[in-house]
């Protein structure tokens, strides 16, 4: 693909009030930029053009710009002075790319050989309806889902469903349950993700943002659990349940004379929370409902508050005789030397751990308390280093996607 620019400008000359002028030079900027996927500045592909006359029509050009590869182009006008600038007659020339390959699908996976064409003869991208690999060994025309082969013609697997039991009253062959327009068959690439504290309320929209970078991955199943007390009760649960997945049993006392008091019996009980068991309660109903198919995966993946939440509702699952394959602790307040992190490690139902540490901020892993306490002055503003996955902007969308790319090479399957 290539772009052609053009720009004109024209510097006007403000008037003061005593009739003189205000000012001769305008720092009038033409600039575009390219990021790659991962906002990379590319200044190979990237300038800026100024006009310096006032009074004078001023052409702003960039050469043509070829992209061979995905990511972002920028394009904007910006006047830095008090001077007046019209910017008019912008001109884009797009060159796209030589078309290979153009399908159409009907519902159920069929090409559609009317709107369809190879335009390079020859050629044919394998890879098509809903990105699976099409077969055609021995003129068997299916697709590859990895676990069962899919013929389009019919709409059925060419195998049983292996949860077939769980949907009685569809026949074990039958494709999203019939209703391909409103539902996809997962393979594998479940997230079930909860936000920090206040559940993204505060307009940031980073659990979306979370939700894109997942899918540019290749894992398109990213489940939302809304579980949240508001902040200032979200930050009290983080305070109370990061540390420790059990908490000590007491009982009340009374002796003659001394009134009542809370005795401690000596032993550690699995905590009980309000919060807790609803997020528990919520996983449990949502697997039953959403039942994971073979070789599919339940990842728990949760930022600051929503890391401690997960943390305390993955070990109760564990407890429970639920498999967790990877529990991904974002910006976590959870210590590696709290017990909490030693019961989640030492639990043989919670197969792998990963961990996203925010760089420089010391509520992430914190070392010890203080550090923890220190960690609350740090961030007490949004400008805190433990708000870099989740603040608006290109170079906060550029971390989420390194930091999706860091857990997928740590376990989570494309």
């Amino acid at each position: 693909m290539k772009l052609r620019y053009v720009r004109s400008v024209f510097l006007g000359v403000v008037i003061g009030a005593a009739g003189s002028k205000r000012s001769a030079t305008a720092r009038a900027l033409f600039r575009y930029r390219f990021f790659d996927k991962y906002f990379n500045l590319d200044p190979t592909r990237s300038g800026i053009r100024q006009a310096n006359n006032p009074d004078q029509l001023a052409m702003l050009s960039a050469e043509e710009i070829s992209f061979n590869t995905t990511g972002y182009f920028y394009v904007y006008v910006t006047n830095e002075s008090p001077t007046d600038v019209s910017f008019d007659n912008l001109l884009i020339k797009h060159y796209p790319g030589f078309l290979l390959q153009e399908n159409h699908y009907y519902p159920f996976g069929l090409l559609n050989k009317a709107l369809s064409s190879d335009e390079q003869k020859g050629f044919h991208q394998r890879y098509g309806f809903n990105g699976k690999e099409f077969e055609n060994g021995l003129d068997w025309r299916v697709n590859d889902f990895g676990a069962r082969m899919y013929d389009p013609v019919l709409g059925r697997w060419g195998s049983v469903d292996p949860l077939s039991h769980a949907y009685a009253n569809a026949s074990p062959y039958v494709f999203v349950l019939n209703n391909p327009i409103n539902a996809i068959d997962p393979d594998g690439r479940r997230v079930y993700f909860i936000g920090g504290a206040n559940n993204d309320r505060d307009g940031w929209n980073y659990i979306n943002r979370w939700r894109s970078s997942f899918a540019s991955a290749g894992v398109n199943d990213f489940v939302r659990i809304n579980a949240s007390q508001g902040k200032a009760g979200d930050i009290m649960f983080t305070n109370l349940y990061r540390n420790s997945g059990t908490e000590q049993e007491y009982r009340t006392r009374k002796d003659p004379g001394e009134g009542s008091y809370r005795e401690y019996t000596g032993r550690e009980l699995p905590v009980n929370n309000t919060m807790i068991n609803r997020t528990v309660e919520t996983y449990k109903q949502h697997l039953a409902n959403n039942q994971l198919k073979d070789g599919e995966q339940l990842n728990m993946a949760g930022y600051s508050y929503g890391s401690v939440l997960q943390a305390q509702v993955a070990l109760k699952l564990a407890n429970g005789g639920v498999e967790v394959d990877n529990l991904i602790l974002i910006g976590s307040p959870i210590s590696d030397n709290s017990d909490l992190f030693k019961q989640l490690s030492g639990n043989k139902n919670i197969k792998n751990i990963i961990r996203i540490d925010i760089p420089n901020d010391k509520f992430s892993n914190p070392g010890t308390s203080m550090e923890y306490i220190l960690g609350g002055w740090q961030n007490r503003n949004e400008n805190g280093p433990h708000f870099d996955l989740a603040r608006p902007g290109i170079e906060s969308d550029k971390r989420i996607q390194q930091a999706v790319d860091q857990i997928k090479n740590n376990g989570v399957k494309n």
